[in-house]
């Protein structure tokens, strides 16, 4: 049944999540807070695309939970990327103004401390005790032999492969309307359908062919690469110059570390450009006849009387 079934790969979400948040709190690894926040995204896709299968109030009562868990957890990890990113930031300016940059780097670096300790003190509240411990709970709950819910006792293999199926020609369908005049909110919208897409993709791995689906989610990483670096310069040129601003406002740069910040936005902006110009060639990819006859055979819901 697709609630009992939904249920166990839920659980699975937050065991990662677990055994994730000692090493988020302690900042001992960027990549336990990334799995960690991973986890927290696939389930919050799963809350609000596998609609139908649990009451709407404690549907509604999750969501709401994991968007606030998302949302203390969001600060600590822009710092990480901005520092996992900032090496190739400072390779790309001229070997003199590099150490222009010094400066923010030491910003950066005090700002994620402080995050982090934002993060720990919202991983230690009572709010987020009783959101983990309700949520194994629920999780546990054996579904009720009988159920007012349609899709709950649905096979889930029919109710997963129809769920991706709708999200895969969502993302066809806006990535195909993407034009060079397009809005970045546009572009960015198209990103998080392709999140969503691959989250559910990934929960229900094990429900498909194995081989064929890593081909699949190959084929939809690569698109989602080439949106993600596109997304992420943006953030990072609007975080430079508020950045610099906060700095200069408090002393903590040089005329010469604000001009440099401001040619690595001139860079970061052509570097956004390149990537939206890749993005045409990547979705074709994605959307070539292999991938979509693949994507048909594994997804798309049989018609009455029709073959597979």
């Amino acid at each position: 049944r697709q609630d009992d079934a939904v249920k166990a790969l839920l659980r699975a979400q937050l065991d990662v999540m677990e055994q994730n948040e000692t090493g988020a709190r302690e900042a001992t690894d960027p990549e336990f807070l990334h799995e960690f926040r991973v986890a927290v995204r696939r389930t919050r896709v799963a809350l609000s695309r596998m609609t139908g299968l649990f009451p709407e109030r404690t549907t509604d009562r999750f969501k709401r939970e994991f968007r606030w868990l998302g949302s203390v957890t969001g600060p600590a990890r822009d710092v990480d990327v901005y520092l996992l990113e900032l090496p190739s930031y400072k390779a790309s300016l001229a070997e003199d103004a590099r150490a222009h940059l010094d400066p923010l780097r030491a910003y950066l670096e005090q700002r994620g401390e402080l995050a982090y300790a934002d993060l720990d003190r919202a991983l230690s509240t009572a709010r987020y005790r009783r959101l983990l411990d309700a949520w194994r709970t629920f999780l546990q709950r054996p579904a009720p032999v009988r159920t007012r819910l349609p899709a709950a006792a649905q096979p889930v293999g029919l109710y997963a492969a129809a769920r991706i199926w709708h999200m895969h020609r969502r993302v066809l369908k806006r990535g195909a309307a993407i034009q060079a005049d397009t809005p970045d909110e546009a572009v960015h919208d198209h990103r998080l359908d392709c999140k969503k897409l691959r989250y559910l993709m990934e929960i229900f791995r094990s429900l498909f062919d194995a081989s064929t689906k890593r081909t699949q989610i190959k084929a939809l990483k690569r698109l989602q690469d080439v949106l993600g670096e596109f997304n992420d310069l943006a953030v990072q040129q609007a975080s430079l110059m508020e950045t610099a601003e906060e700095m200069s406002q408090a002393g903590l740069a040089s005329l010469e570390t604000v001009v440099t910040m401001g040619r690595l936005v001139e860079v970061l902006a052509a570097r956004q450009r390149d990537a939206r110009d890749r993005f045409h060639g990547r979705f074709d990819e994605f959307s070539a006849a292999p991938n979509a006859k693949r994507a048909r055979r594994l997804f798309r819901p049989p018609t009455p009387g029709a073959r597979r």
